[in-house]
């Protein structure tokens, strides 16, 4: 009897140490992950090569021995962020490992089940063209690595020559035992949402002008 006792308590704490199921999702909807607050960040880009803790508390650490400028948190409002052939980003505030390898760390107030955003990476015209491919990975609060996924291989995004356009992705765990993600290569960037590109005032007006000239033109072959 003591030896089936001892048996049910052993796989219990086995049942409660086994390691979380993660995974990687390209579906937002439903998603109630943290969203990071960039307030302070929304200008033109901040290079940081040391630790830098954003509104909502979440520390991002930059990667050990990054060269000078590694790390980026902003908007290309000035000088756009550049992912080759998927484009740039030029009004979206972002955080990138602005390098084709190392990695940034975002560490978290508290643990949690999921993390997600909008991100795009460089791609080029052949496999690691530019530099480690762009990974996502999760851990605990140990160091343990929950899960690594490979964007380019398991979720490609691609956005040829476009302006502000990001995919969502998102880590999901089957309990809340995510303290830190760890992301880089390929200058993969993050950001908690697609800004709107805004449309050049003068542009409205060029429109109408065009638009009452063809008027014009029209009203002349009726007369």
């Amino acid at each position: 009897m003591k030896a089936l006792v001892s048996l049910a308590v052993s796989l219990v704490l086995m049942a409660s140490t086994a390691q979380a199921a993660v995974f990687l999702t390209s579906d937002s909807h439903g998603y109630s992950g943290p969203v990071l607050n960039m307030t302070g960040y929304t200008g033109p880009f901040i290079k940081f090569d040391e630790p830098i803790t954003l509104a909502d508390g979440t520390t991002v650490i930059p990667a050990p021995g990054a060269s000078p400028g590694g790390s980026i948190a902003g908007a290309g409002l000035i000088d756009p962020y550049a992912f080759d052939q998927n484009g740039i980003s030029r009004t979206t505030p972002l955080i990138g490992s602005n390098a084709r390898s190392g990695f940034l760390e975002l560490r978290f107030t508290s643990l949690i089940s999921s993390f997600g955003g909008f991100w795009n990476y460089a791609r080029g015209d052949r496999p690691n063209s530019w530099g480690d491919n762009p990974v996502i990975a999760a851990f605990d609060s140990l160091g343990n690595e929950l899960g690594s996924f490979d964007l380019a291989r398991l979720a490609p995004i691609s956005t040829p020559g476009q302006i502000d356009s990001f995919a969502f992705r998102a880590i999901q765990s089957d309990k809340a035992d995510i303290a830190t993600i760890r992301f880089g290569g390929s200058f993969l960037a993050y950001a908690p949402s697609v800004a709107a590109v805004p449309v050049p005032a003068a542009l409205p007006l060029l429109l109408a002008a065009f638009g009452l000239l063809g008027l014009m033109a029209h009203r002349r072959k009726a007369c």
